[in-house]
């Protein structure tokens, strides 16, 4: 009796799925390298007094300051990252502290903004938590050897596939449900209803995700 595979429907959706993970961690890794050079080049950037010159609201506000270079040339450039909680504390007149970009003077952002700025440590743990599952379930090997071995390498596979487009699509409405919830904009009907429906689907998809990647561990 050979040993050969017989065909399997799990395994290329397996592949599939892991590499569209590995490619949305690939993605968060990008986007955190773009996002921790740009901070070192604030960081190392030119420290600038100036006097904010207009204000325009909207979401999110323009705030206008004009300073004086270090080459001494008169300047007029919009504040980066302005949101409405900071634009709150500004008016027409006042004077601030802001930091030119390096090699890129145009781009200022307020010197509290840059020192205190938020820590990055979460586009890494994204790319964690896409990136090495995506590469388990893209790296998984057609069943071989015995046709027992083979069964039980397609039943885990099928647990696997099953298992992970549960939980992450229950992982995504969880994160839904923590905006709406989080969100000011949303008026409470539309929190209480789609909040809930994300809540319970998602705790639902994400429960069931998990009993299938158990099964698929035990049946190793």
């Amino acid at each position: 009796m050979k040993n050969e595979s017989k065909p399997n429907n799990h395994l290329p959706a397996l592949r599939v799925f892991g590499g569209s993970l590995a490619i949305i961690g690939l993605i968060f890794a990008a986007a955190w390298l773009v996002n921790r050079q740009e901070t070192s080049r604030f960081l190392n950037g030119t420290l600038v007094e100036g006097t904010i010159e207009r204000i325009h609201e909207g979401d999110p506000p323009i705030v206008v300051v004009s300073f004086v270079d270090g080459d001494g040339r008169s300047q007029t450039w919009n504040l980066e990252n302005m949101t409405q909680s900071i634009r709150s504390s500004l008016n027409v007149g006042d004077k601030v502290v802001a930091v030119q970009m390096l090699d890129s003077p145009s781009r200022i952002r307020l010197l509290a903004q840059v020192e205190n700025r938020p820590s990055d440590s979460g586009g890494l743990v994204a790319t964690a938590v896409f990136l090495l599952p995506g590469l388990f379930l893209a790296l998984q090997k057609r069943p071989y050897g015995s046709l027992e071995n083979q069964q039980r390498m397609k039943t885990r596979q099928r647990h696997l596939v099953g298992g992970s487009l549960f939980l992450f699509t229950g992982f995504i409405l969880l994160i839904g449900f923590y905006a709406t919830i989080n969100d000011p904009n949303f008026p409470w009907l539309v929190k209480l209803l789609f909040g809930a429906f994300c809540l319970l689907t998602g705790g639902f998809l994400s429960l069931n995700g998990l009993r299938a990647l158990l099964q698929a561990w035990h049946s190793r």
